[in-house]
């Protein structure tokens, strides 16, 4: 699987979407534009400024209160919210098939299942906030102000100083 990166803006994976983080009018909304960049909708609810947008099967947002929105790409309805995600600002999103991967300004990594919205795992070891995060089908690397961290998925053992979790099987089959 190849990854859908976040940032403030993302195009689908087959190029006809672009959605970015924040719009003219507010912060507090993220914006679809077709591939001809015309508007197709904000989408909004937001309580706070969207930080980082992903793209994938989904749409997902994040912001800096500690939530995660989830809407489904073509219709752009809810198809989910993750609130308190973690402990701090959400600072940016990693997207493969059905797993998604969150970070934050609490120096943690989440990987989370986007069908159930269910809690996989917790990512540790960082000293600061983490501002980068991607994965593949397989590995998940993370990035703050010390060198890279990248646990194997379903690895129990500690790698690069990171405590790891075992992932469950249902992750490894989405």
């Amino acid at each position: 699987c190849t990854a859908a990166p976040s940032g403030a803006l993302r195009m689908s994976p087959d190029g006809a979407t672009i959605v970015g983080a924040g719009s003219a009018a507010s912060k507090r909304e993220a914006t679809v534009y077709g591939s001809d960049l015309g508007v197709i909708a904000p989408l909004k609810g937001f309580s706070d400024d969207v930080a980082s947008v992903a793209v994938g099967e989904k749409l997902i947002a994040c912001g800096e209160y500690r939530t995660i929105r989830l809407f489904d790409l073509e219709t752009r309805a809810s198809r989910g919210v993750l609130e308190k995600a973690h402990g701090g600002t959400v600072t940016c999103l990693a997207l493969c098939g059905k797993k998604l991967v969150s970070a934050s300004g609490d120096k943690s990594a989440k990987a989370w299942n986007t069908d159930t919205l269910a809690l996989i795992t917790t990512f540790t070891g960082h000293t600061n906030w983490v501002f980068a995060v991607d994965l593949s089908d397989s590995v998940v690397a993370t990035g703050s102000h010390m060198p890279l961290i990248m646990p194997r998925l379903g690895d129990d053992s500690a790698a690069r100083g990171a405590e790891v979790k075992r992932v469950s099987d249902a992750i490894a089959a989405a």
